[in-house]
């Protein structure tokens, strides 16, 4: 039988891949709707312990997979040495 939050969390599997069909937003998933989430939350300065704990990773090289780093990321990183 399912817990609650296995439940809750099926529901909103569903209703997000409907939205994605119903919008044709090709290659969107829940899956990468993560990744994007955890990323932005790391651009934003939220230190990696509270995104690992929210994300519920048990460790942080699980975490670190999922954030992308791009070349603007670096840029940002080295212009704020600058200062």
């Amino acid at each position: 039988m399912l817990q609650h939050s296995e439940v809750d969390e099926k529901l909103a599997h569903e209703i997000l891949a409907e939205a994605f069909d119903t919008l044709k937003l090709d290659g969107a998933s829940t899956h990468s709707m993560r990744r994007s989430c955890l990323t932005y939350m790391s651009r934003g300065g939220i230190p990696l312990r509270t995104i690992q704990e929210i994300s519920g990773h048990s460790n942080l090289g699980q975490l670190q997979a999922y954030l992308q780093v791009d070349p603007e990321d670096k840029l940002r990183a080295i212009n704020l040495l600058k200062y």
